[in-house]
């Protein structure tokens, strides 16, 4: 454009110069200077042709240009993202904690996620939120501290924590009805020989791990201000919040589950010693995802307490005794402490639609409202002698 401008102001400027020439040749005959003005004009000419030959292939290009942004096909929204940016969870959450019912949108969202967890084998308790909706309103950019699962459904939008996935602990995901999976305890390897018809043993008892799904998840706390709003931020604020206090609620049910065997270690914080930590890696199976996960008290005392015979402490930044270690307040107990291979904890997740029980009285003289965001996950242990645990008091 700035090009094609340029060119018709010079255009414009060169036959202003054409035409003092042509008053002066007719002002006043001379024929060696007219002669020297009628070269110069035909000069200037043979270039405003080139410019008038330029200027109609620009002016040319840009009705064409027109045309291409006129006729380019918009991309129409399907049925399924109008309704969705449509929906406001703040409308829905107002409504039901006033006692008011749900219509429009909110009404029909909710319809879909209580038949996504029909279709999941539940049935569902509280305000549904689809899996539709939970995809329009998580990002990537929002969960920093989430990292997707490598494994199985890899379109899952509740991500694996980042905990989980740096353990290495199994999750399925897109589950119907129960999921039996049978105990691991290790197994035995060998060379078969050839006609004797003998196999290797397998620890693989008769017992098994049943998954079946059930409402986990955690409680969040709003303001009267905080719901009054009408954001699409905020709203993405929010479903993140639930995501979140969701997968606590998984993980604390995953470490209780593992805290429920058997103890090796039982004894006062006071008394930690290295060789609490050599009786544990004693009791499991060498393991190259082998890890350590303690409550953060647990981690703490473990830092100022020495290795045996080294001027090094047992727990150095994020090892202990040489394995990756990790100190988090979601394993629940006080005292406990985990060692083992973590793959052979599991996590079950039936679908990504999630419910809210809205509770506003707990805490109306505080103005706020609490929120129990759960979704439909199960939590286990494949293999319970794949870990060792130790209790402080």
């Amino acid at each position: 454009m700035k090009k094609l401008i340029d060119l018709k102001t010079s255009r414009a400027n060169k036959i202003e110069e054409m035409q003092a020439i042509v008053a002066r040749m007719e002002k006043e005959y001379d024929a060696d200077k007219n002669t020297a003005d009628q070269t110069k004009w035909d000069g200037i000419n043979v270039e405003i042709e080139a410019m008038d030959k330029e200027i109609k292939t620009l002016e040319r290009q840009e009705e064409l240009n027109k045309t291409v942004v006129k006729n380019k096909p918009v991309a129409r929204k399907s049925e399924e993202e109008t309704v969705v940016e449509k929906y406001n969870l703040f409308k829905a959450i107002n409504k039901l904690r006033n006692g008011m019912p749900l219509d429009g949108v909110e009404a029909e969202m909710h319809q879909e996620a209580e038949k996504e967890y029909k279709e999941a084998g539940s049935s569902l308790n509280g305000l549904g939120i689809p899996s539709m909706v939970m995809k329009a309103n998580v990002t990537t950019s929002n969960q920093s501290t989430q990292i997707t699962t490598n494994t199985d459904d890899e379109l899952s939008i509740i991500k694996t924590p980042a905990l989980v996935e740096k353990l290495g602990v199994k999750r399925y995901t897109g589950l119907q009805g129960k999921l039996v999976l049978p105990y691991e305890t290790g197994m035995t390897a060998g060379f078969i020989a050839e006609g004797s018809g003998t196999f290797p043993t397998f620890a693989i008892g008769n017992q098994a791990l049943t998954l079946a799904a059930r409402s986990i998840g955690g409680i969040q706390s709003f303001t009267n201000e905080y719901l009054s709003q009408t954001s699409a931020g905020l709203q993405k604020d929010m479903v993140q919040d639930f995501l979140d206090s969701i997968w606590r609620g998984v993980q604390k049910d995953m470490f209780a589950e593992i805290g429920d065997l058997s103890v090796t270690v039982n004894k006062a914080l006071t008394g930690m010693s290295f060789n609490d930590y050599t009786t544990l890696e004693g009791t499991v199976e060498a393991s190259d995802n082998a890890a350590y996960v303690a409550t953060r008290a647990v981690m703490a005392a473990a830092k100022s307490t020495l290795k045996g015979g080294a001027d090094t402490m047992i727990w150095d930044k994020n090892e202990a005794n040489g394995y990756n270690a990790f100190g988090t307040n979601l394993v629940g107990d006080a005292g406990h402490m985990y060692y083992g291979d973590f793959r052979y904890a599991v996590i079950g997740q039936w679908s990504d639609a999630i419910s809210l029980l809205i509770d506003p009285y707990s805490n109306k003289s505080s103005s706020r409202v609490d929120i129990l965001a759960s979704g439909l996950f199960d939590t286990g242990v494949r293999n319970p002698y794949g870990f060792a645990i130790a209790t402080y008091s």
